[in-house]
């Protein structure tokens, strides 16, 4: 089989994937943009790369350099994860059926059948499969109309030492009392994150001993400064902006929570918290529950829903035991759930399903 991947930049997941199909004998190529960092090493290791910058989704100029390689590398399925090189790739092999279309969908929302957008992306019926990167995102994908039949829910590939990077802060870096019962956040903080829900749970909270809050990531929500100052918070939550060392941060936390109360997908900030044996609070949003298995590795509570999260945390703080028990399941989960091998393999036998009917 030949495949070629159109891609803008490549996470570390896609990365790996790229390498374990060429291991599997796929002959394999890239178009990149000029942005992805991993275009040298892919090229080490045998892969062409085309790199280029696909300006949107009706980049004519594009669509004539993908003709020119499609048809210079006989290739018979295309891997369009972005919605710019997908809607490229229809334009192209209209009606070229024996080649085979293959795009990604990671969150929920913004998808209407009858958006024309979403019509000239996923929602076309020439898209002979979509991979979805949870159980939710092929559920919203089915209410959209979309065929059950193209749909493939695969988990994207991790391996717990991507996110286990340098020596870990103390306490004493952040002035945390070791006596603290530590709250991480980790995400972009907007309003779909459910960030309120969490400062306001953190009020309700009467354990006896401190509790911190770190809030790591760019702050969008405008009235968020007001709201913990309204609170009185203010010694209690630290926002740290967005960090690129959450890997030496996650460590001394208890606990992290993901509260969002809607359209969330898979977010990465549960796998790096797994990875470094910190337990999970999240909503029953999305793919959350998916992985984050109530009262085994992490504990699921309703969005929106700020007494069950104060529960949950005063749970966390106060059973030492579960807490403990959560944070070995936490990194088995990662190793056994979401490896690469397994993205890998799933992926590979996806192509060889579609090709069957080529």
């Amino acid at each position: 089989m030949k495949v070629l991947f159109i891609n803008h930049t490549s996470d570390r997941s896609e990365v790996e994937l790229y390498l374990g199909l060429k291991a599997k004998g796929v002959d394999i190529s890239l178009i990149l943009d000029p942005e992805d960092t991993a275009t040298e090493k892919l090229r080490e290791n045998g892969i062409e790369v085309t790199v280029t910058k696909i300006k949107n989704r009706y980049d004519f100029v594009f669509d004539n350099l993908l003709k020119k390689i499609i048809k210079e590398k006989n290739i018979n399925i295309i891997h369009a994860p972005t919605s710019r090189g997908l809607a490229s790739a229809l334009r192209v092999v209209k009606g070229k059926l024996y080649i085979k279309l293959v795009s990604y969908r990671g969150t929920l929302g913004h998808l209407s059948r009858w958006s024309l957008l979403a019509r000239q992306t996923h929602l076309s019926k020439r898209v002979d499969a979509i991979i979805c990167n949870c159980l939710a995102v092929k559920s919203y994908l089915v209410n959209q109309g979309v065929s059950e039949k193209k749909l493939y829910t695969i988990y994207k590939g991790h391996h717990v030492s991507w996110y286990q990077q340098g020596e870990a802060y103390t306490r004493e870096d952040f002035k945390i009392a070791e006596s603290a019962f530590v709250v991480g956040c980790i995400a972009n903080l907007r309003p779909l994150k459910g960030i309120d829900v969490l400062v306001k749970a953190i009020s309700y909270l009467k354990l006896g001993r401190p509790v911190v809050c770190l809030l790591v990531g760019e702050n969008r929500i405008a009235h968020l400064t007001k709201l913990i100052d309204k609170l009185n918070l203010n010694h209690q939550i630290k926002l740290l902006g967005f960090r690129r060392d959450i890997s030496r941060i996650l460590p001394i936390c208890d606990v992290t929570v993901m509260p969002s109360v809607r359209r969330e997908g898979f977010p990465r900030a549960i796998v790096e918290s797994m990875s470094l044996n910190v337990p999970v609070i999240c909503s029953n949003i999305g793919g959350m529950p998916e992985i984050v298995d109530d009262h085994v590795n992490g504990l699921v509570v309703p969005a929106n829903n700020i007494l069950a999260l104060s529960k949950a945390l005063e749970v966390m703080a106060k059973d030492n035991d579960f807490r403990e028990r959560a944070a070995i399941a936490c990194f088995e989960t990662v190793q056994m759930k979401l490896s690469v091998e397994e993205y890998v393999t799933k992926t590979h036998n996806l192509y060889l399903d579609i090709l069957k009917n080529a």
